[in-house]
């Protein structure tokens, strides 16, 4: 008799399926996983060898692959088990929700959810505006301006302060809502109002500030 050696090789890809759920870290720290995935056929067999490419997002919340990429682009090559694995991720410091998306030639993209949080320990503080002076009637000369950085004290981008005052005795100008208004914080870790408005009452007063997923509050001193 004769032996004859035979290897089965697995059909072409027909899908890909991700191995890692959302994620969530403090901005400007790395995700725990990497994105990862695996490549299969019609028939559930692992498919090694096929060009997978993740990629981030170029603006705001998003993050940076490792090496040996160090960017946005991080081209992989499925395994001998079909298993295709970024770089691990590490957040910049644009809070909110974004995704890391793989691309395979002739299959549906495969995301992967990541948020980058706020994180424990972050600040608010006053940077500008406080204390001030104005006649009644008139516009203070300088907007309020708060700073939020987190536990490590880099500036986090994106992350919405509220600001709040007492209608009877200013207002923001412009806002739809004159004693509140909503401003994202830059990329400085700065928020800064519109111009500020004294009534016709005088008085002095504060007006407070807050931010999202940030504990506290900063007052400003207004006259």
């Amino acid at each position: 008799s004769t032996n004859f050696a035979l290897t089965v090789l697995p059909d072409v890809p027909f899908r890909a399926t991700a191995s890692v759920g959302a994620q969530s870290v403090a901005a400007g720290s790395a995700f725990a996983r990497a994105p990862s995935l695996y490549v299969t056929d019609q028939y559930n067999n692992r498919v090694p060898g096929v060009p997978v490419s993740f990629a981030l997002p170029a603006t705001g919340p998003s993050g940076v692959f490792g090496a040996p990429v160090n960017g946005i682009a991080a081209p992989v090559t499925t395994d001998a088990n079909g298993v295709a694995t970024s770089p691990l991720v590490t957040a910049n410091l644009f809070v909110g929700a974004h995704q890391a998306v793989a691309t395979i030639s002739g299959l549906p993209n495969v995301t992967f959810n990541l948020t980058n949080a706020v994180g424990a320990g972050a600040t608010i503080v006053s940077d500008g505006g406080s204390p001030q002076t104005t006649a009644i009637n008139t516009q203070f000369a300088l907007p309020l301006q708060a700073w939020v950085r987190n536990a490590g004290g880099f500036d986090l981008q994106g992350l919405n302060v509220t600001f709040t005052v007492a209608t009877t005795r200013a207002s923001f100008v412009g806002s739809a809502t004159p004693g509140r208004v909503v401003v994202p914080t830059l990329a400085n870790g700065r928020a800064s109002t519109p111009p500020v408005l004294a009534t016709g009452i005088r008085a002095s007063y504060h007006a407070t500030a807050t931010a999202a997923g940030v504990t506290g509050s900063v007052t400003f001193a207004l006259t």
